[in-house]
């Protein structure tokens, strides 16, 4: 064959294959179907500190010395189970692992297989790419996303603690306030001056908020450690919803809403916690006066439903877009037509409370005809 000028294309495919052989920056050897070397590319040479023609039919474990410093495997010929190598010739197609060497060495191990013009195998090439530093990186930015992880979650838990401990403490006087508020209003301590009596609505109203809200942060942190304490007792749902109503009655009576409720004759009680559920329904009647326009309604409805008293809080206000509705039990969720205020727990915080008691509570809505929140307990 003549001799190849500098700058003439390459027109045989044995120049371009030499020359792809000779020139690649990664490393390539071609062995037979038994595991022997025919030769490797002066990149593998330089890795491996040795010649080609060091390597020509000596086995790969020779060369490699797998298992040299194994007394159990000490002579024998075999090689990692994972050698690209010896998975393409045992399977037939192309294999591949990262594998860790001396000195530091990662490497990415590429076995194909080679077949004759039969379509038998007849050896395989192994690629070697040094995949060192991508790996040393991937395992750095690993490391670095674990530790920001827990840094996150220390001073998530340390806001928590000092929440739990500020509302608190912010409960007492709330509780104080809400009391006092409701004695004057009464009428117990003479008559109210009507200039007088909205105002003092306000601070009950506000009050009622402000300790709900605490409430469900106090509950939340139960909740997150799985401590809902029940005290079960017989509970009739017509005085559940009858006094929620009437607690709730500053709030609902500020927007205007009318109230609505119908039982079903001889209920029978749910066995349940009457505090927890009170929770419940007035996180529920509070959602229903937020989302509801001035002058709204709010219906009550409960029936029986096999095992179950079924509750059906109804408001109609504007309604829930679908897309939300699966998120609306999620903690700290708040919908599109949220405000500000509220901490997007009290929905949470009731689902937790109902599936405590063996019970469910979900939600139906056409966005612009009012949302119903289905509340269903097992029967006593």
């Amino acid at each position: 064959m003549p001799e190849r000028k500098a700058g003439e294309p390459l027109e045989n495919w044995r120049e371009q294959f030499e020359a792809l052989f000779s020139n690649l920056p990664i490393g390539i050897s071609y062995l037979t179907q038994d595991m022997r070397f025919v030769r490797i590319n002066p990149f593998l040479e330089e890795k491996l500190g040795i010649k080609s023609s060091d390597v020509e039919g000596r086995h790969c474990y020779d060369v490699n010395g797998i298992y040299k410093n194994d007394p159990n495997r000490k002579g024998e010929e075999r090689i990692c189970d994972f050698c690209g190598v010896k998975n393409a010739l045992d399977t037939g197609r192309p294999f591949k692992f990262v594998r860790r060497m001396r000195d530091d060495l990662i490497v990415e191990n590429i076995g194909v297989p080679l077949r004759g013009k039969d379509g038998m195998t007849i050896g395989a090439v192994e690629i070697i790419v040094d995949v060192t530093e991508r790996v040393r990186l991937e395992e750095k930015l690993q490391e670095q996303a674990a530790n920001l992880e827990k840094t996150v979650e220390e001073k998530t838990e340390e806001q928590e603690e000092f929440t739990a401990m500020l509302t608190h403490d912010l409960k007492t006087p709330l509780t104080s306030i809400l009391g006092y508020s409701s004695i004057v209003l009464s009428g117990e301590l003479g008559p109210v001056p009507e200039k007088q009596r909205q105002p003092m609505e306000g601070i009950l109203i506000n009050a009622q908020r402000m300790l709900g809200l605490v409430r469900n942060i106090l509950s939340a942190g139960r909740i997150k450690e799985k401590i809902i304490e029940l005290d079960r007792t017989p509970v009739k749902i017509q005085s559940l919803i009858t006094e929620a109503v009437r607690n709730m009655a500053p709030q609902i009576n500020d927007k205007g809403h009318t109230t609505s409720m119908e039982f079903e004759p001889n209920l029978p009680p749910v066995f349940a916690d009457r505090e927890h559920l009170e929770r419940v329904m007035c996180n529920l009647i509070t959602n229903a006066v937020k989302f509801t326009p001035h002058g709204g309604r709010i219906s009550f409805a409960a029936k029986r439903a096999g095992d179950f008293i079924e509750v059906r809080l109804t408001d109609s206000g504007a309604g829930i877009v679908p897309d939300e509705i699966p998120k609306l039990f999620d903690k700290y969720y708040k919908g599109t037509g949220s405000t500000s205020r509220g901490s997007g727990l009290g929905l949470y915080i009731s689902r937790a409370i109902v599936s405590a008691h063996g019970g469910t509570i979900s939600a139906e809505s056409k966005e612009g005809e009012g949302a119903t929140f289905i509340l269903r307990l097992p029967a006593a």
